[in-house]
């Protein structure tokens, strides 16, 4: 079995998969393979090592990349990873929090609590704004939600002692105290419940140690301090833990992720082996070229350059255009050259580095009839006509959940107003420990005391979350019984009328994510976790547009990166001092290194920018990639590289 595991891997690889006697570090540079290593670190372990596949966890950050390592593993072993859990790191809190739900009660919350995405975390928010009467001019709702990310994140996982400045703590405890009376959790909560659990409950923590026997993890250089006390929490005496990862691709600094952790792992988890993946299988050999020669302007890395034993292929085309139409219209030409030349739209990425930035390409593709999608990274959840659908399934198992009633009290329209939703809203969260059937048949007898049309409203809508309550182990057909029974489809028909079918086509699809049978309020707490890339709009021929963070762990045989200019790539932030310019040249690498056969990087002399016009100097990145590698055109007036003489190099002329 080992033999037809290993067989295929180079020197390197094969020794990270066979070395079984401690801890382990891989640094694995783009396109070196760590998916592969990774499975066939897995298979190894059960097919030659005898490990059972219950006692190994793998976690990783994406529901489609848990999705791949699980099929290629058991595509190794040739049968079914029945009891192996693959997950990412929230879904992994989540069955955490459903495994252990006594501990979570304790905390104050039910059992059937549901996950508050950010859409949903922002109307609480705006809702304690409001209530705490502060000004959005001092602090909005967005800085709000990362104020209180933030807190939970570096808060003391055995008291849960709010690190806050004071003036800020009746916000972060009002906010909390709205979550527990909804009985709802954000998403920091899938990691720092689970961690506080941990720590303080022995029982629980010894019972979840001594399941396991392995621990891997993917994509280490992105883990948040949470998620890295909790691995410490999980590899005691007897636990191993390999994890996979590469400092020069840790691009999520903003949101929490420390590149420490993997900087510092040989030192946190004693005797650690460390094996370093550098042949890279992607990239063409002057591709690599080039984003080595930016990668390497960074002091705080591991020295790995990557080498490749591919050809070295087309140079980086670079373009320097006047004005960004022209940039938008060039990229266009490049995309319908390539078409002639034998590419599929969905073999091309245009990647930039703010949402803003695609308008322009957007109008030249729409009007030359080329085909694209725009991959947003949003949750599927926060899709409108899915959240509705999901709303009122989320009500009829949780009826404290305020949010959800405020959605889909009056949808289908049933003359349920703001005022009449407050007053069953006051009703529901005094029915703490009753239950769920009895709540909403009371409700559907008394119309919580209202009177007419808004009565009969709020009878209807108990009766639809009976209905739903009844289907509670089957949620492909409490699903299709909002959209056909309760009327929904309807009401996307006559308030939606151009794109209607498209709609409901999105409520079905959220039949291909959840199993057919299964506790429907656990099945509702994981779907707020899939993202518009686990489904498979991918399977159309498009060209893909994304910005270059939502372009992590994807690959394409042509990448246009754009908008290469001083203050938009690197940021104007990250210039100006306040955030990581480092972390800026990272996310360039991680663009440049998509692509595997072509790549085109632009930018423009001229760009209208958030209603004015902006005259930026091309990216400090452009000049650190090597001439040798590359293929400039300049249609600025004077513009294009020169020799500087004291140093022999050659720079971008402004």
């Amino acid at each position: 079995m080992s033999g037809k595991i290993i067989d295929s891997l180079n020197p390197k690889q094969k020794e990270a998969v066979v070395y079984c006697d401690g801890h382990e570090l891989v640094l694995a540079g783009a396109g070196s393979g760590k998916t592969r290593v990774l499975t066939s670190k897995i298979a190894y372990l059960i097919g030659s090592q005898n490990v059972a596949p219950w006692r190994i966890l793998a976690l990783t950050f994406t529901n489609k990349a848990a999705k791949e390592m699980k099929s290629r593993v058991e595509s190794l072993l040739g049968s079914d990873l029945k009891g192996m859990e693959v997950s990412t790191f929230h879904a992994y809190g989540l069955r955490f929090l459903h495994r252990y739900h006594e501990a979570l009660t304790s905390l104050g919350y039910p059992r059937s609590f549901v996950i508050f995405d950010r859409s949903d975390t922002k109307n609480v928010v705006k809702k304690v704004l409001r209530q705490l009467d502060i000004d959005p001019r001092i602090l909005d709702a967005g800085g709000a939600i990362e104020l209180i990310s933030r807190v939970k994140t570096e808060s003391n996982p055995v008291t849960r002692e709010p690190a806050i400045q004071t003036k800020w703590l009746p916000l972060y405890e009002k906010y909390q105290q709205n979550l527990l009376v909804s009985g709802a959790l954000d998403f920091d909560d899938l990691m720092v419940l689970p961690l506080h659990i941990l720590a303080t409950n022995k029982v629980i923590r010894e019972r979840e140690r001594s399941g396991l026997d392995w621990i891997l993890v993917d994509e280490y250089q992105d883990v948040n301090r949470p998620q890295y006390l909790l691995l410490r929490c999980l590899v005691d005496s007897g636990r191993k833990i390999m994890v996979v990862g590469d400092p020069d691709q840790s691009i999520y600094g903003w949101r929490g992720a420390d590149m420490s952790m993997i900087m510092n792992f040989s030192n946190d988890f004693k005797g650690a082996k460390i094996v370093v993946l550098n042949q890279n299988y992607r990239s063409t050999g002057k591709i690599l070229e080039g984003a080595n020669g930016v990668i390497q302007k960074n002091s705080d890395r591991h020295p790995k350059d990557l080498w490749t034993a591919a050809p070295r292929g087309e140079s980086i085309s670079i373009y320097r255009s006047r004005m960004d139409q022209d940039e938008a219209g060039w990229i266009a030409d490049q995309i319908e050259s390539l078409m002639d030349a034998g590419y599929k739209y969905s073999e091309m990425a245009v990647l930039y580095r703010m949402n803003a930035l695609s308008r322009g390409i957007e109008q030249n593709l729409l009007e030359r009839g080329v085909p694209y999608r725009v991959i947003r990274g949003l949750a599927f959840y926060e899709r409108l006509e899915v959240k509705d659908v999901l709303s009122m399934m989320r009500l009829a198992v949780n009826p404290r959940d305020s949010i959800s009633l405020s959605r889909i009290a009056n949808i289908p329209v049933r003359g349920v107003g703001k005022k009449s939703v407050e007053i069953v809203s006051e009703q529901l969260q005094k029915t703490v420990g009753m239950d769920t059937a009895a709540v909403w048949n009371e409700m559907e007898k008394t119309g919580a005391g209202l009177k007419g049309k808004s009565g009969n409203g709020v009878k209807e809508l108990a009766k639809n979350m009976l209905e739903i309550l009844e289907l509670s182990s089957d949620v492909h057909e409490a699903v299709r019984t909002v959209l056909y029974s309760h009327g929904y489809e309807e009401y996307l028909k006559a308030n939606y009328p151009e794109d209607w079918e498209e709609r409901v086509e999105n409520v079905l699809e959220i039949l291909s994510l959840v199993p057919e049978e299964g506790d429907i309020a656990q099945i509702l707490t994981e779907i707020p976790l899939f993202t518009d890339q686990d489904t498979d709009d991918d399977l159309l021929d498009r060209v893909n547009m994304l910005t270059l963070h939502a372009a992590k762990g994807l690959e394409f045989p042509v990448v246009f990166i754009m908008g290469m200019e001083e203050g938009i790539f690197p940021s104007a932030r990250s210039i100006e001092g306040e955030s990581d310019l480092s972390e800026e040249r990272r996310l360039c690498y991680v663009g440049m290194t998509r692509a595997k056969e072509r790549l085109f990087m632009s930018g423009s002399a001229s760009r209208l920018l958030f209603g004015g016009v902006q005259r930026n100097k091309t990216s400090r990145f452009i000049a650190e990639i090597p001439e040798s590698s590359t293929e400039l055109k300049d249609d600025t007036a004077g513009g294009g590289y020169f020799a500087d003489s004291r140093t022999d190099r050659r720079r971008w002329r402004w």
